[in-house]
């Protein structure tokens, strides 16, 4: 273009002055049309109807009333939560204390039945001592002592007495834990009394004389070496060897 053409041209506007003067139409178009729909005239007259009568409440206090009764019901729930909990906390203590009573019934009656405390026999297999001292793993605690950790408190983790395990503890049924009110029902309901007896005249013993060591390993190990068999035959160690001891293989 040239200066003359430019000359010609109108102004350039900002947007900011096009915002602005959009916002000044609108605002006459709506003053417009409060005028011409009578909106003005009867927004004065309100006006002038409040201005001359006051607008009071019935009551100039309710919505304090209200809020107190408020807070008053909030207050009733929370104290009745309280005392619920408070309830449920003393029923949690009752439950607690006819499990510990009926948990000391039924070691009772297991240590009647099986003459030796099941709960003691169960302490010494799962005793801290030999887990912790001579194994390095976790101690059993109440939630179960598995079958293969049971073999392996017994008879040790040797691989030559592991030969001697048998086979359905290699699969699930080995990592099956068993607690200690299930060991207490074991010994009372299921050994019999020959193994009882075993258990309180030879296990129990052999178990406090060597609390860090498989009472049943060294024998086990000596006579595994003795048959000849391991390593080249060890498939026939199981059968050729057992326990030896009744009373082990029993139990």
């Amino acid at each position: 273009l040239t200066e003359d053409d430019q000359a010609r041209l109108p102004p350039m506007v900002q947007p900011e002055e096009v915002s602005k003067q959009q916002r000044e139409d609108d605002m006459k178009a709506f003053r417009r049309y409060l005028v011409n729909t009578g909106a003005v005239k009867s927004l004065t007259k309100l006006y002038m109807h409040v201005y001359k009568n006051e607008m009071r409440m019935d009551n100039p206090h309710c919505v304090t009333e209200f809020l107190a009764s408020y807070q008053e019901q909030a207050q009733d729930v929370a104290v009745s939560v309280v005392e619920e909990n408070e309830a449920l906390r003393e029923r949690n203590l009752d439950l607690l204390a006819q499990v510990e009573a009926l948990s000391q019934a039924v070691e009772s009656m297991a240590a009647d039945r099986a003459g030796f405390s099941p709960d003691q026999l169960y302490a010494d297999l799962a005793s801290p001592d030999f887990w912790e001292g001579a194994v390095g793993e976790p101690a059993p605690g109440d939630a179960g002592l598995s079958l293969a950790q049971l073999f392996r408190r017994l008879c040790g983790g040797s691989e030559q007495v592991s030969l001697l395990a048998p086979a359905a503890l290699q699969g699930e049924v080995g990592d099956f834990p068993l607690s200690r009110d299930a060991f207490r029902m074991w010994v009372a309901h299921d050994l019999s009394d020959t193994e009882r007896a075993w258990c309180k005249d030879i296990l129990l013993p052999r178990l406090a004389e060597a609390s860090t060591e498989a009472p049943f390993e060294r024998e086990l190990l000596d006579a595994v070496n003795e048959s000849g068999l391991y390593p080249d035959r060890s498939e026939e160690v199981a059968v050729a060897v057992g326990f030896g001891d009744m009373g082990l293989q029993a139990f």
